[in-house]
Protein backbone atom coordinates (compact mmCIF):
# COMPACT_ATOMS: atom_id res chain seq x y z
CA UNK A 1 0.00 0.00 0.00
CA UNK A 2 1.77 3.31 -1.37
CA UNK A 3 2.51 5.81 1.31
CA UNK A 4 1.55 9.24 1.27
CA UNK A 5 4.54 12.13 0.33
CA UNK A 6 5.47 14.36 2.76
CA UNK A 7 8.68 16.67 2.86
CA UNK A 8 11.55 17.11 4.88
CA UNK A 9 10.41 20.54 7.00
CA UNK A 10 7.63 20.06 9.61
CA UNK A 11 5.73 22.76 10.68
CA UNK A 12 4.70 21.37 14.12
CA UNK A 13 6.72 19.17 16.58
CA UNK A 14 4.53 15.90 16.00
CA UNK A 15 3.20 15.36 12.10
CA UNK A 16 1.33 12.71 11.45
CA UNK A 17 0.28 12.07 7.69
CA UNK A 18 -2.14 9.50 6.41
CA UNK A 19 -3.66 8.73 3.10
CA UNK A 20 -7.54 6.94 3.09
CA UNK A 21 -6.64 3.30 3.70
CA UNK A 22 -2.94 3.89 4.62
CA UNK A 23 -0.57 4.10 7.50
CA UNK A 24 0.39 7.47 8.82
CA UNK A 25 3.73 8.14 9.10
CA UNK A 26 4.55 10.09 12.34
CA UNK A 27 7.52 12.84 12.44
CA UNK A 28 9.52 14.34 15.57
CA UNK A 29 11.83 17.27 15.70
CA UNK A 30 12.89 16.86 19.03
CA UNK A 31 14.36 20.69 19.28
CA UNK A 32 11.03 22.29 18.88
CA UNK A 33 9.39 20.01 21.87
CA UNK A 34 8.78 21.96 25.44
CA UNK A 35 10.54 20.91 28.44
CA UNK A 36 7.13 18.67 30.23
CA UNK A 37 7.78 17.45 33.12
CA UNK A 38 6.76 13.44 33.99
CA UNK A 39 3.31 14.70 34.73
CA UNK A 40 2.81 16.84 32.10
CA UNK A 41 3.68 20.10 33.38
CA UNK A 42 6.33 22.34 32.39
CA UNK A 43 9.55 21.99 34.53
CA UNK A 44 9.41 25.10 37.02
CA UNK A 45 12.70 27.24 36.77
CA UNK A 46 14.36 26.51 39.41
CA UNK A 47 12.46 23.74 41.23
CA UNK A 48 13.25 21.52 43.88
CA UNK A 49 14.69 18.74 42.18
CA UNK A 50 16.25 20.96 39.01
CA UNK A 51 19.22 20.78 37.36
CA UNK A 52 20.07 24.25 37.97
CA UNK A 53 19.63 23.43 41.83
CA UNK A 54 21.51 20.35 41.98
CA UNK A 55 24.41 21.94 40.14
CA UNK A 56 24.26 24.63 42.81
CA UNK A 57 24.20 22.52 45.75
CA UNK A 58 27.09 20.89 43.70
CA UNK A 59 29.32 23.93 42.68
CA UNK A 60 28.46 24.97 46.40
CA UNK A 61 29.94 21.86 48.38
CA UNK A 62 32.88 21.74 45.56
CA UNK A 63 33.68 25.49 46.80
CA UNK A 64 32.96 25.17 50.17
CA UNK A 65 36.20 21.85 50.37
CA UNK A 66 38.09 23.78 48.02
CA UNK A 67 38.12 26.71 49.90
CA UNK A 68 38.82 24.70 53.27
CA UNK A 69 41.85 22.98 51.72
CA UNK A 70 43.45 26.60 50.36
CA UNK A 71 42.70 27.11 54.60
CA UNK A 72 43.62 24.67 55.61
CA UNK A 73 46.89 24.70 53.49
CA UNK A 74 47.62 28.45 54.02
CA UNK A 75 47.14 28.14 57.46
CA UNK A 76 49.68 24.99 57.27
CA UNK A 77 52.25 27.10 55.54
CA UNK A 78 52.21 29.98 58.14
CA UNK A 79 52.13 28.00 61.21
CA UNK A 80 55.33 25.97 59.92
CA UNK A 81 56.73 28.75 59.06
CA UNK A 82 55.71 30.21 62.14
CA UNK A 83 57.41 27.07 64.47
CA UNK A 84 60.71 27.88 62.68
CA UNK A 85 61.03 31.77 62.78
CA UNK A 86 59.97 31.45 66.44
CA UNK A 87 62.78 28.54 66.69
CA UNK A 88 65.34 30.96 65.23
CA UNK A 89 64.20 33.97 66.86
CA UNK A 90 64.68 32.06 70.18
CA UNK A 91 68.18 31.17 69.42
CA UNK A 92 68.70 35.23 68.80
CA UNK A 93 67.07 35.93 72.31
CA UNK A 94 69.21 33.36 73.95
CA UNK A 95 72.08 35.03 72.24
CA UNK A 96 70.90 38.38 73.45
CA UNK A 97 70.15 37.04 77.09
CA UNK A 98 73.51 35.75 77.47
CA UNK A 99 75.31 39.14 75.77
CA UNK A 100 72.97 41.27 78.06
CA UNK A 101 73.94 38.58 81.10
CA UNK A 102 78.26 39.21 80.48
CA UNK A 103 77.22 43.30 80.49
CA UNK A 104 75.82 43.02 83.81
CA UNK A 105 78.54 40.99 85.24
CA UNK A 106 81.19 43.34 83.17
CA UNK A 107 79.64 46.02 85.75
CA UNK A 108 79.08 43.84 89.38
CA UNK A 109 82.85 42.60 88.73
CA UNK A 110 84.23 46.06 88.00
CA UNK A 111 82.69 47.06 91.30
CA UNK A 112 83.52 43.78 93.13
CA UNK A 113 87.28 44.71 92.09
CA UNK A 114 87.39 48.37 93.14
CA UNK A 115 85.72 47.39 96.57
CA UNK A 116 88.63 44.80 96.84
CA UNK A 117 91.26 47.62 96.04
CA UNK A 118 89.90 49.77 98.69
CA UNK A 119 90.09 47.46 101.43
CA UNK A 120 93.81 46.71 100.08
CA UNK A 121 94.34 49.71 100.29
CA UNK A 122 93.20 50.48 103.52
CA UNK A 123 94.64 47.85 104.84
CA UNK A 124 98.13 49.64 103.26
CA UNK A 125 97.43 52.92 104.57
CA UNK A 126 95.91 51.49 108.04
CA UNK A 127 92.40 52.39 109.98
CA UNK A 128 92.29 55.57 111.32
CA UNK A 129 92.05 55.08 114.93
CA UNK A 130 90.23 58.57 115.55
CA UNK A 131 88.30 61.10 113.04
CA UNK A 132 90.99 63.60 113.91
CA UNK A 133 93.64 60.79 112.69
CA UNK A 134 95.91 62.28 109.43
CA UNK A 135 95.10 58.67 107.89
CA UNK A 136 91.78 59.96 107.36
CA UNK A 137 92.34 62.46 105.16
CA UNK A 138 94.92 60.09 103.09
CA UNK A 139 91.80 57.69 102.32
CA UNK A 140 89.50 60.01 101.78
CA UNK A 141 91.53 61.56 98.45
CA UNK A 142 92.40 57.89 97.55
CA UNK A 143 88.44 57.48 97.39
CA UNK A 144 87.79 60.93 95.76
CA UNK A 145 89.84 59.46 93.16
CA UNK A 146 88.33 56.65 92.49
CA UNK A 147 84.83 58.16 92.80
CA UNK A 148 86.36 60.68 89.52
CA UNK A 149 86.57 58.03 87.50
CA UNK A 150 83.84 55.99 88.75
CA UNK A 151 80.16 58.65 88.54
CA UNK A 152 78.02 55.59 88.86
CA UNK A 153 79.33 55.27 92.74
CA UNK A 154 77.04 57.53 94.84
CA UNK A 155 79.03 56.77 97.69
CA UNK A 156 82.37 55.43 98.98
CA UNK A 157 83.09 54.74 102.37
CA UNK A 158 85.17 53.39 105.53
CA UNK A 159 83.52 52.43 108.61
CA UNK A 160 84.47 51.13 111.10
CA UNK A 161 84.32 47.63 113.65
CA UNK A 162 81.16 49.46 115.89
CA UNK A 163 80.09 50.56 112.49
CA UNK A 164 81.09 54.63 112.47
CA UNK A 165 81.37 56.34 109.20
CA UNK A 166 85.42 57.05 109.09
CA UNK A 167 86.13 58.02 105.11
CA UNK A 168 82.73 59.20 103.31
CA UNK A 169 82.90 60.36 99.66
CA UNK A 170 79.30 61.40 98.03
CA UNK A 171 79.21 61.89 94.73
CA UNK A 172 77.66 65.62 93.75
CA UNK A 173 76.75 67.26 90.91
CA UNK A 174 80.19 68.65 90.54
CA UNK A 175 81.78 65.24 90.96
CA UNK A 176 82.93 63.06 94.55
CA UNK A 177 83.07 65.26 97.47
CA UNK A 178 84.45 64.51 100.76
CA UNK A 179 81.92 64.59 103.66
CA UNK A 180 82.98 66.48 106.93
CA UNK A 181 83.47 65.16 110.01
CA UNK A 182 79.93 66.22 111.59
CA UNK A 183 78.33 64.71 108.85
CA UNK A 184 79.61 61.77 109.19
CA UNK A 185 77.08 58.85 110.32
CA UNK A 186 76.48 55.93 112.69
CA UNK A 187 75.50 52.37 110.34
CA UNK A 188 76.06 49.91 113.06
CA UNK A 189 72.31 48.83 112.70
CA UNK A 190 72.19 48.88 108.87
CA UNK A 191 71.72 45.23 107.20
CA UNK A 192 74.21 45.57 104.43
CA UNK A 193 76.99 46.40 107.41
CA UNK A 194 76.01 43.73 109.81
CA UNK A 195 75.96 41.54 106.82
CA UNK A 196 79.35 42.29 105.30
CA UNK A 197 81.47 42.59 108.64
CA UNK A 198 81.29 38.60 109.46
CA UNK A 199 82.92 37.71 106.20
CA UNK A 200 86.46 36.11 105.68
CA UNK A 201 88.88 38.09 103.90
CA UNK A 202 88.42 38.82 100.84
CA UNK A 203 84.76 37.88 100.36
CA UNK A 204 82.30 40.24 98.77
CA UNK A 205 78.61 40.94 100.23
CA UNK A 206 76.29 42.55 97.24
CA UNK A 207 73.06 44.01 98.82
CA UNK A 208 69.51 44.08 97.42
CA UNK A 209 68.57 46.82 95.70
CA UNK A 210 66.66 49.16 97.79
CA UNK A 211 66.63 53.04 98.84
CA UNK A 212 69.36 54.55 100.45
CA UNK A 213 69.17 55.92 103.92
CA UNK A 214 69.87 58.93 105.47
CA UNK A 215 70.08 59.71 109.06
CA UNK A 216 67.68 56.90 109.67
CA UNK A 217 65.11 57.79 107.19
CA UNK A 218 64.65 57.45 103.41
CA UNK A 219 65.61 60.63 101.45
CA UNK A 220 63.15 63.07 99.91
CA UNK A 221 63.87 62.24 96.46
CA UNK A 222 63.77 58.53 96.62
CA UNK A 223 67.24 56.63 95.02
CA UNK A 224 67.97 53.06 94.61
CA UNK A 225 71.16 51.42 95.16
CA UNK A 226 72.93 48.34 95.68
CA UNK A 227 75.88 48.08 98.04
CA UNK A 228 79.23 45.91 97.53
CA UNK A 229 81.12 45.71 100.85
CA UNK A 230 83.69 43.42 102.01
CA UNK A 231 85.40 43.66 105.47
CA UNK A 232 88.71 45.59 106.36
CA UNK A 233 92.17 43.48 108.25
CA UNK A 234 95.02 44.43 109.67
CA UNK A 235 98.31 43.12 109.00
CA UNK A 236 98.33 40.89 111.98
CA UNK A 237 94.29 39.44 110.99
CA UNK A 238 92.01 41.27 112.89
CA UNK A 239 89.16 42.71 111.91
CA UNK A 240 89.16 46.66 111.96
CA UNK A 241 86.63 47.67 109.74
CA UNK A 242 84.38 48.01 106.17
CA UNK A 243 84.72 49.37 103.03
CA UNK A 244 81.88 49.70 100.73
CA UNK A 245 80.22 51.34 97.02
CA UNK A 246 76.91 52.45 96.89
CA UNK A 247 76.25 51.63 93.45
CA UNK A 248 73.19 53.71 91.63
CA UNK A 249 70.96 51.77 90.52
CA UNK A 250 69.50 54.30 87.85
CA UNK A 251 73.18 54.33 86.55
CA UNK A 252 73.53 50.36 86.00
CA UNK A 253 70.19 50.83 84.56
CA UNK A 254 71.66 53.30 82.29
CA UNK A 255 75.08 51.70 81.16
CA UNK A 256 72.88 48.34 81.09
CA UNK A 257 70.91 49.86 78.25
CA UNK A 258 73.56 51.81 76.61
CA UNK A 259 75.58 48.46 76.25
CA UNK A 260 72.82 46.80 74.89
CA UNK A 261 71.85 49.14 71.80
CA UNK A 262 68.68 48.37 70.05
CA UNK A 263 68.15 45.12 72.19
CA UNK A 264 67.12 47.13 75.43
CA UNK A 265 64.18 48.03 74.05
CA UNK A 266 62.94 44.45 74.75
CA UNK A 267 65.34 43.44 77.43
CA UNK A 268 64.71 43.78 81.13
CA UNK A 269 65.77 43.28 84.39
CA UNK A 270 64.56 42.18 87.78
CA UNK A 271 65.55 42.09 90.85
CA UNK A 272 64.44 38.61 93.10
CA UNK A 273 61.13 40.25 94.41
CA UNK A 274 59.92 41.05 90.47
CA UNK A 275 60.95 44.71 90.83
CA UNK A 276 62.14 46.26 87.21
CA UNK A 277 65.95 47.33 87.43
CA UNK A 278 66.03 48.07 83.83
CA UNK A 279 62.75 48.24 81.66
CA UNK A 280 61.92 49.73 78.11
CA UNK A 281 59.03 51.80 80.22
CA UNK A 282 61.11 53.82 82.10
CA UNK A 283 58.27 54.48 84.48
CA UNK A 284 58.05 51.02 85.20
CA UNK A 285 61.59 50.94 87.05
CA UNK A 286 62.20 50.83 90.62
CA UNK A 287 58.56 50.07 91.90
CA UNK A 288 59.54 49.35 94.80
CA UNK A 289 60.16 53.34 95.45
CA UNK A 290 57.01 54.38 93.67
CA UNK A 291 54.75 51.99 92.35
CA UNK A 292 55.03 48.57 94.77
CA UNK A 293 52.33 46.86 92.21
CA UNK A 294 54.50 47.43 89.41
CA UNK A 295 55.83 44.13 89.82
CA UNK A 296 56.85 41.41 86.85
CA UNK A 297 54.50 38.87 88.13
CA UNK A 298 51.57 41.39 88.50
CA UNK A 299 52.34 41.88 84.55
CA UNK A 300 52.80 38.35 83.16
CA UNK A 301 52.26 35.68 85.90
CA UNK A 302 52.77 32.86 83.80
CA UNK A 303 56.03 33.70 82.81
CA UNK A 304 57.27 34.25 86.66
CA UNK A 305 56.19 30.92 87.83
CA UNK A 306 58.17 29.73 85.34
CA UNK A 307 60.89 31.94 86.34
CA UNK A 308 60.83 30.82 89.85
CA UNK A 309 61.09 27.70 88.70
CA UNK A 310 63.61 27.41 86.18
CA UNK A 311 67.09 29.24 86.40
CA UNK A 312 66.90 29.48 82.28
CA UNK A 313 64.07 28.90 79.64
CA UNK A 314 61.67 30.51 76.87
CA UNK A 315 57.75 30.46 77.22
CA UNK A 316 56.00 31.62 74.33
CA UNK A 317 52.31 32.90 74.50
CA UNK A 318 50.13 35.45 72.99
CA UNK A 319 52.35 38.46 74.10
CA UNK A 320 54.97 36.73 72.79
CA UNK A 321 58.00 34.96 73.22
CA UNK A 322 59.71 35.18 76.89
CA UNK A 323 63.78 34.40 77.36
CA UNK A 324 64.79 34.31 80.52
CA UNK A 325 68.00 34.05 82.29
CA UNK A 326 68.66 34.17 85.87
CA UNK A 327 72.20 35.75 86.87
CA UNK A 328 72.90 35.22 90.89
CA UNK A 329 75.25 38.45 92.14
CA UNK A 330 78.06 36.32 93.39
CA UNK A 331 78.44 33.74 90.43
CA UNK A 332 78.18 36.56 88.52
CA UNK A 333 80.93 38.14 90.45
CA UNK A 334 83.38 35.12 91.71
CA UNK A 335 82.08 36.59 95.08
CA UNK A 336 80.19 34.55 97.90
CA UNK A 337 78.36 36.06 100.67
CA UNK A 338 75.41 35.76 102.83
CA UNK A 339 72.09 35.26 100.90
CA UNK A 340 73.33 36.83 97.61
CA UNK A 341 70.64 38.58 95.25
CA UNK A 342 69.65 37.13 91.98
CA UNK A 343 68.49 39.05 89.53
CA UNK A 344 66.48 38.04 86.13
CA UNK A 345 67.17 39.26 82.81
CA UNK A 346 64.06 39.22 80.31
CA UNK A 347 63.88 39.10 76.86
CA UNK A 348 60.46 40.07 75.05
CA UNK A 349 59.80 39.45 71.51
CA UNK A 350 56.21 40.73 71.48
CA UNK A 351 53.71 38.71 69.51
CA UNK A 352 52.36 41.99 67.12
CA UNK A 353 56.13 42.13 66.11
CA UNK A 354 56.63 38.39 65.73
CA UNK A 355 53.53 38.46 63.43
CA UNK A 356 54.59 41.61 61.36
CA UNK A 357 58.42 39.73 60.55
CA UNK A 358 56.83 37.00 59.94
CA UNK A 359 54.60 39.02 57.58
CA UNK A 360 50.95 37.54 57.84
CA UNK A 361 49.82 39.95 55.65
CA UNK A 362 51.53 38.46 52.62
CA UNK A 363 49.92 34.82 53.61
CA UNK A 364 46.54 36.14 53.79
CA UNK A 365 47.07 37.72 50.34
CA UNK A 366 48.72 35.23 48.51
CA UNK A 367 46.31 32.21 49.82
CA UNK A 368 43.29 34.82 49.70
CA UNK A 369 43.82 35.41 45.94
CA UNK A 370 44.40 31.01 45.54
CA UNK A 371 40.59 31.31 47.26
CA UNK A 372 39.16 33.38 44.85
CA UNK A 373 40.50 31.26 41.94
CA UNK A 374 39.20 28.56 43.61
CA UNK A 375 35.69 30.04 43.87
CA UNK A 376 35.66 30.35 40.40
CA UNK A 377 37.06 27.51 39.13
CA UNK A 378 33.56 25.89 41.69
CA UNK A 379 31.74 28.58 39.49
CA UNK A 380 32.90 27.51 36.11
CA UNK A 381 32.36 23.77 37.39
CA UNK A 382 28.26 25.19 38.70
CA UNK A 383 27.82 26.22 34.99
CA UNK A 384 28.94 22.73 33.23
CA UNK A 385 27.69 20.59 35.70
CA UNK A 386 24.45 22.39 35.04
CA UNK A 387 24.02 22.24 31.22
CA UNK A 388 25.21 18.28 31.65
CA UNK A 389 22.24 17.74 34.11
CA UNK A 390 19.49 20.08 31.82
CA UNK A 391 20.60 18.27 28.88
CA UNK A 392 20.43 14.71 31.31
CA UNK A 393 16.55 16.07 31.96
CA UNK A 394 15.37 16.63 28.83
CA UNK A 395 16.83 13.39 26.92
CA UNK A 396 15.20 11.79 30.84
CA UNK A 397 11.86 13.40 29.62
CA UNK A 398 12.01 11.62 25.89
CA UNK A 399 12.30 7.93 27.37
CA UNK A 400 8.68 7.18 28.02
CA UNK A 401 7.67 9.12 24.70
CA UNK A 402 10.55 6.90 23.05
CA UNK A 403 9.18 3.63 24.64
CA UNK A 404 5.59 4.22 23.35
CA UNK A 405 6.86 5.20 20.00
CA UNK A 406 9.18 2.50 19.19
CA UNK A 407 6.59 0.22 19.56
CA UNK A 408 3.86 2.45 17.94
CA UNK A 409 2.11 0.30 15.56
CA UNK A 410 2.30 2.85 13.13
CA UNK A 411 5.53 3.99 11.37
CA UNK A 412 7.25 6.54 13.55
CA UNK A 413 10.57 8.61 12.70
CA UNK A 414 12.28 11.49 14.60
CA UNK A 415 14.49 13.98 13.02
CA UNK A 416 17.27 16.20 14.52
CA UNK A 417 17.25 20.35 13.66
CA UNK A 418 18.80 19.96 10.38
CA UNK A 419 16.25 17.31 9.34
CA UNK A 420 18.37 14.11 9.52
CA UNK A 421 16.90 11.24 10.55
CA UNK A 422 17.75 10.31 14.20
CA UNK A 423 15.22 7.78 15.18
CA UNK A 424 13.05 5.16 13.26
CA UNK A 425 10.64 2.54 14.70
CA UNK A 426 10.22 -1.23 13.50
CA UNK A 427 6.91 -0.37 11.74
CA UNK A 428 9.00 2.34 10.14
CA UNK A 429 11.66 -0.32 9.03
CA UNK A 430 8.71 -2.82 7.90
CA UNK A 431 6.95 -0.14 6.07
CA UNK A 432 9.84 1.10 3.90
CA UNK A 433 11.50 -1.92 3.41
CA UNK A 434 15.10 -0.80 4.44
CA UNK A 435 17.17 -1.05 7.10
CA UNK A 436 17.75 1.14 10.35
CA UNK A 437 21.37 1.81 9.21
CA UNK A 438 20.12 2.58 5.42
CA UNK A 439 17.80 5.11 7.11
CA UNK A 440 19.54 7.09 10.26
CA UNK A 441 21.53 10.05 9.76
CA UNK A 442 19.46 10.96 6.23
CA UNK A 443 18.76 14.48 5.47
CA UNK A 444 16.30 13.12 3.40
CA UNK A 445 12.80 10.96 4.25
CA UNK A 446 11.26 11.06 0.60
CA UNK A 447 12.78 7.79 0.05
CA UNK A 448 10.04 6.36 2.61
CA UNK A 449 7.39 7.71 -0.09
CA UNK A 450 6.48 5.02 -2.53
CA UNK A 451 6.87 6.79 -6.16
CA UNK A 452 3.59 7.61 -7.71
CA UNK A 453 2.00 5.69 -10.62
CA UNK A 454 3.26 6.45 -13.38
CA UNK A 455 6.55 7.67 -12.22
Amino acid sequence: MPAPPFGSHHAHPVESREESGGAGIIAINPGQLPAFAPGGAVRPFFSASSPRRQALIEACGLAFLLTLTVGLIGTGHFLLDLKAFRQAQQQQETSVITRAGAVLQEKLAAAVSDTRLLAQMVQQVGVPASLGDARTGILAEYFRALGRERPMYDQVRLLSSPGHELVRINQGPQGPEIVSRQNLQDKSKRYYFLQARGLPEGEIYISPVDLNIEWGESEAVPRPMFRVATPVFDDGGHRRGVVLINYRGEALAAAFKDAMGDAANRLMVLDQRGYWISNPRQELEWGFAFDPDARFQNHYPAVWQQMEQRATGTLVNRRGIFTFFRLNADTAASVSGFAPPSWFIVSLFPGVLLRQSLGLGSYIRAYGLLAIVVLLLAAGYGVVRSRQLHLAARLGQFEPLAGALKNSANPVIATDTADRLVFVNDATLAYSGYSRSDLLGQSRIDMLVAPAVGE
